[in-house]
């Protein structure tokens, strides 16, 4: 999430709209879903390589997550992704799932571009109370 509020926060307080700020937001969370969703098999693997192999494969980490993805699919954690996880760990996780691609940048740029109008909205009643 701390990734991700850096973007509206700077812009809003900049002087940007909230226009200008959610479409540059969202922008730049689709362009690094785009990035690790078509190379996300690729990276994924050699993150894995790189631990060592003795982790333990269900773990309860592993469990919450899978039991996510069961319950609310891609939807669900594209929506969360911008929130909780960052968009590339967000991206890995869908992809290493079986999500299809095309699937996947269309949820995860709907849920950059819903959170980023958002957070750039709070950001700007924010930063008018302030001032």
């Amino acid at each position: 999430m701390f990734k991700f509020v850096i973007g509206p926060t700077t812009g809003i307080f900049s002087g940007l709209g909230i226009v200008e700020t959610g479409l540059l937001a969202g922008s730049g969370m689709t362009l690094s879903v785009i990035i690790f969703s078509t190379g996300g098999k690729v990276l994924r693997d050699r993150w894995f390589a790189s631990f060592s192999h003795d982790r333990k494969l269900f773990s309860t980490r592993n469990r919450r997550i899978v039991r996510f993805w069961i319950r609310f699919g891609l939807p669900g954690m594209a929506l969360l992704t911008p929130v909780v996880f960052s968009p590339i760990v967000g991206t890995l996780l869908a992809v290493s799932f079986g999500g299809n691609r095309r699937k996947v940048l269309v949820w995860m740029a709907a849920a950059a571009y819903f959170w980023g109008f958002a957070l750039s909205f709070a950001l700007s009643l924010l930063h008018n109370r302030l001032n």
